[in-house]
């Protein structure tokens, strides 16, 4: 729908429907017959119906431009091995704003907004106990809710090449396994899941693509990550530093030959749950 010269609106609606059959059944032979094993069965299919509405407004004003959307989300999931069900509404803002710094629009200012979902699959909700080993199983969490991402970022955009953005990911309810032991055998280990407290990674990244003369270009790429995560459920946020950055360059020779040349770095990164 074109409202005026400088506003458009889009609407639509979607419907998704993913089916899932997934079961193990544990037997072994004993005397020419097979007899059911200590290990538990166990079935993990379900289905997940997901219905939505979203709406998208357009906005072009001399040297600014914007998008805005919103969608809602209703999703319904129902196990057929485990008899449990599941439903959630959801809405999803986002928005794009830029501002051109100059009349040919070579360089601008990009602000930029979204809200994401993780869903718990049925294996994540299953209440079913598998078995590991003798001391260890795992099983899912019925309660488990899913997990929401805000992502907030400015970028710089400069000759319609070269890019700087900085921003926020502020992560809700994350979906992580932890280890605890049964209250019923201290000497069993159970490996759950469940939802951690609040966390937030701030990042920045640059590219920079350069071409020195015509038989030679470079691309030269670097994010900046400054992760929180958690070591438990609820223990104290911590934060690390991570660096990533590659380059890679291609020459071209006479008789059309090439030479690509790449370098990656990464720093080290520290990753755990496990008590």
């Amino acid at each position: 729908k074109v409202l005026s010269e400088h506003w458009t609106l889009k609407s639509g609606a979607k419907y998704t429907y993913n089916e899932i059959n997934s079961d193990a059944t544990y037997r072994y032979l004993n005397g020419g017959a097979w007899v059911p094993s200590v290990v538990d069965d166990y079935d993990i299919s379900y289905t997940e119906n997901i219905g939505a509405l979203y709406a998208i407004a357009s906005m072009r004003y001399g040297r600014w431009s914007a998008v805005a959307g919103l969608r809602g989300e209703y999703t319904y999931t129902y196990g057929k091995g485990a008899d449990m069900d599941d439903s959630y509404f959801s809405l999803f803002p986002n928005a794009n704003l830029s501002y051109s710094l100059d009349a040919e629009g070579k360089h601008s200012i990009v602000a930029q907004y979204s809200r994401t979902i993780s869903r718990p699959g049925f294996w994540n909700l299953t209440p079913n106990r598998m078995q590991i080993s003798d001391y260890t199983y795992q099983t899912g969490n019925p309660l488990l809710a899913p997990a929401y991402e805000q992502d907030i970022s400015l970028t710089l955009v400069l000759g319609h090449r070269y890019t700087l953005t900085a921003g926020v990911e502020l992560q809700k309810d994350e979906i992580n396994q932890t280890i605890r032991a049964d209250k019923d055998n201290p000497d069993m280990l159970g490996i759950h899941w469940v939802n951690f407290d609040n966390t937030k990674t701030w990042y920045a990244s640059v590219s920079l693509p350069f071409q020195p003369t015509k038989w030679m270009q470079l691309n030269i790429q670097a994010n900046y990550m400054r992760r929180g995560q958690r070591l438990d459920q609820h223990a104290p946020e911590s934060f690390q530093n991570i660096l990533m950055a590659n380059a890679a360059t291609t020459i071209t020779l006479p008789a059309n030959f090439f030479i690509d040349l790449s370098y990656s770095y990464q720093s080290r990164v520290e990753l755990g749950n496990v008590a």
